[in-house]
Order: structure tokens, then sequence, then C-alpha cells
């Protein structure tokens, strides 16, 4: 896994919340699809990014949050059924994951207890992202690629 430091720009964003496990979020991403597909708000420009909010290996399951996320416009306003805001903005550590998404953790892991460490960089309070390169609808499981996203100082 090569790790680079990285400016992200600001990205603005429809979402739904999850609440629980994260490993369960997949109900939350098909109401955004459903709700994204009804408003044909899905175009070759929108990318779909996840939200991790909480250390999952310090955090109750039950307690950890994450957003389904999908960019937009700055003609897009919350709507009641999903909610808008704006993620990212600054420096990251990423790196390009490969692979079934039940693999992330242990990227993020890696990264979190392996690379920062001896890095001599700091975390910093943001969401840490997944920015989801291929339609895991249309490309194998085992190629489909996942950028993360840790917030550094």
């Amino acid at each position: 896994m090569e790790i680079r430091i990285e400016d992200l720009a600001p990205m603005r964003v429809a979402y739904i919340r999850h609440h629980g496990p994260y490993e369960t979020c997949c109900q939350e991403w098909g109401r955004l699809y459903d709700w994204a597909t009804r408003h044909h708000f899905v175009g070759p420009g929108t990318i779909g990014v996840g939200a991790s909010y909480d250390d999952p290996e310090t955090t109750p399951p039950e307690k950890t949050r994450y957003d389904a996320c999908l960019t937009c416009g700055e003609d897009f306003a919350a709507n009641g059924e999903v909610d808008m805001q704006i993620l990212g903005g600054g420096k990251y550590v990423t790196a390009m994951h490969r692979g079934p998404y039940r693999g992330l953790r242990r990227a993020f892991r890696r990264i979190l207890r392996e690379w920062i460490p001896t890095s001599g960089r700091l975390l910093r309070n943001a969401p840490r992202l997944e920015i989801y390169i291929d339609d895991p609808e249309k490309t194998p499981e085992e190629d489909v690629r996942t950028k993360i996203c840790v917030p550094i100082q």
C-alpha cells in the first residue's frame, strides 16, 4: 500500500447518516441511491464518499457514526430525506485500497496504528474518508478501488 500526503479540496455532499457498526451501513447506501435515482441526481461527475467519525477499536459498535455521501452542486439543499454538508479540505494521509470493502478496516488500521505513530504526524479532528473510485456493480470485487483518507495536522 503506497501512502501519500495530499491536500484535499472540500467536497459538498448530499448524505444520509448511519448509526451502528460500519459493516452495516449498506441500508443507508441503498436509501441514498434510491433517493438519487428518483431525483435524477447521479451524473458522470458524481462521486460516492463514505465518512467515518469514530474509531471502531475504541467506540462501541452501536455508537459509531458513518455518512453515506454523494457529491453535489451548489444548487442542492437538504430536503428532509437527505442532508447536506461540506467534507474534507486540508491535509490527509491517503492510500489506495484494492479489493473488497471488508478490507478497508484493516487498511485504515495500518495507517492509524502503524504509519501515524512512526511518521511524526498528528491526527486532525475530522472524519476519515473513503472515496469510491469504481462502481462495485460493474467491477469485480477484487479490483474495486477505494481511496482511503485520514486527516492530519
